[in-house]
């Protein structure tokens, strides 16, 4: 039925409350951009609702809602439950503030701030009206929100006259076949309003013609339904005759087929036969060949056989040799086996002596030390001299630099029957150097390093 089935009585009802929509439009469409942003469409409904006095109040009413929402998201809330417990929040946070302010602690502070807000305490119903105002903000935005989306609208979209009819219906409380007739009605009045106000007058016989037709409809596809049944059964037997025939001339064409398969097959046995016969000629040709080689087999197979007889006599002679060497084979082994003993323990026995190697470096690292002792300090400075020191005189300190050896040499007196022991002490004297006795040194340190091993043997 057109708009719905209505009646030319409910038809002019709903073109006056279209007529009024378009009026609220018109108010709230402050840009004139004959299209409506969410924040007009929430505008509009309000005042087409009743919930606003002006446009003015309307648009105000609606921009609250709208920042009052927006805080509340940006705050992370989801829910009327959301919006709640952030309004308690926030008187909470603010009572707990000014009391350590005046002097309480965390926990004192916490106590009276939930005192205050609990039912019967101080500021319990000024928290409970801010609650409502601010639940019933967030869900007039969210249903509001649901019906301008319904129409078609977006951030992207503004709504029309006819698509905010829907809207506003739907914000109304209507169900969304009355909102979907209402916008209709609204597009057709934009578009004719002559038109329209003559099909309302019209529209009760108009809807009874729809009915008839209708009826007439249902009728035809009854009797439809009624043909459709024998008519598949007609369709499928003729569909299974087409497949018979079909079958019928694919066997023609099978035994045509056939046909041309045995003239094939006769040619094909006739070559065969040909290679048969070419065959047989090409075998007569080549039997004395094939006797000349069975012969050859023959010999080859007759030369293996002596080959393996000798091959048989080489192994036996090979074990007799074997079992002969054997015994001398075996005494060659020990004789190595036990030599090879003897070196090891001729080695093991040298390992023994590490211990007398190692007492020897010790010694021998003793005799070092003492020796630099001797020469540096215990016995002499010999080996501290400064060899690039200036000579000093013996006589006094004051004379110069000698140029020559001075040697002072104090002795018991010389007595007259001692002078040639005497003569013979000087002149080993002056035969011995400086070098003469550090090369002295050496030779004594030599002869006590050899004196050490020769002891160990």
């Amino acid at each position: 039925p057109l708009f719905g089935g209505k009646s030319g009585k409910e038809l002019e009802a709903a073109l006056t409350q279209v007529e009024k929509l378009n009026g609220v439009f018109s108010a709230v469409d402050k840009d004139g951009s004959k299209g409506l942003d969410f924040t007009e469409f929430m505008a509009g409904a309000m005042l087409a609702g009743g919930k606003a006095a002006d446009a003015n109040t309307a648009a105000a009413t609606a921009a609250t809602v709208e920042g009052t929402y927006a805080k509340f998201q940006a705050a992370g809330c989801k829910s009327s439950s959301d919006v709640k417990n952030a309004v308690y929040m926030q008187y909470y946070e603010k009572i707990v503030t000014a009391a350590k302010a005046q002097g309480m602690s965390d926990e004192q502070a916490a106590a009276y701030a939930e005192s205050i807000l609990a039912e019967g305490g101080a500021q319990y119903s000024a928290l409970v009206t801010d609650q409502t105002k601010a639940v019933t903000a967030w869900e007039t935005r969210t249903s509001l929100r649901q019906c301008f989306e319904a129409a078609g609208g977006s951030d992207s979209h503004e709504l029309t006259k006819s698509e905010f009819a829907y809207a506003a219906a739907l914000a109304g409380g209507e169900n969304a076949k009355t909102a979907a007739s209402l916008k209709q009605l609204s597009e057709l009045n934009e578009a004719d309003p002559g038109l329209t106000k003559l099909l309302i007058m019209e529209a009760d016989s108009l809807n009874e013609k729809v009915d008839s037709l209708n009826g007439t409809i249902s009728s035809a596809k009854k009797q439809m339904d009624n043909i459709l049944g024998p008519t598949a059964d007609v369709v499928g037997k003729l569909a299974d005759l087409c497949k018979d025939l079909d079958d019928l001339d694919d066997l023609l064409d099978t035994a045509d087929d056939f046909g041309d398969l045995g003239k094939s097959v006769s040619k094909k046995l006739i070559a065969v036969l040909d290679q048969v016969d070419a065959l047989y000629q090409v075998l007569d040709g080549y039997e004395p060949k094939l006797q000349e080689t069975l012969t050859t087999v023959k010999q080859l197979t007759e030369t293996a056989a002596v080959t393996v007889q000798d091959t048989s006599s080489f192994m036996g002679s090979l074990e007799d040799l074997m079992k002969t060497s054997g015994t001398q084979l075996d005494a060659g082994t020990k004789q190595t086996l036990e030599g090879l003993a003897a070196a090891l323990r001729a080695t093991a026995r040298s390992l023994n002596t590490t211990g007398d190697v190692k007492s020897a470096k010790n010694n021998i690292g003793d005799i070092i030390e003492d020796t630099w002792n001797e020469y540096t300090g215990d016995v002499n400075n010999l080996l501290l001299m400064d060899a690039n020191a200036e000579a000093v005189s013996l006589t006094d300190t004051r004379n110069d630099s000698p140029q020559s050896i001075q040697v002072l040499i104090r002795t018991k007196e010389i007595k007259k029957d001692d002078g040639a022991k005497a003569e013979i002490e000087v002149e080993t004297a002056a035969q011995t150097t400086f070098w003469g006795r550090v090369a002295q040194i050496f030779r004594d340190f030599w002869a006590a390093i050899t004196g050490i091993f020769k002891g160990k043997d």
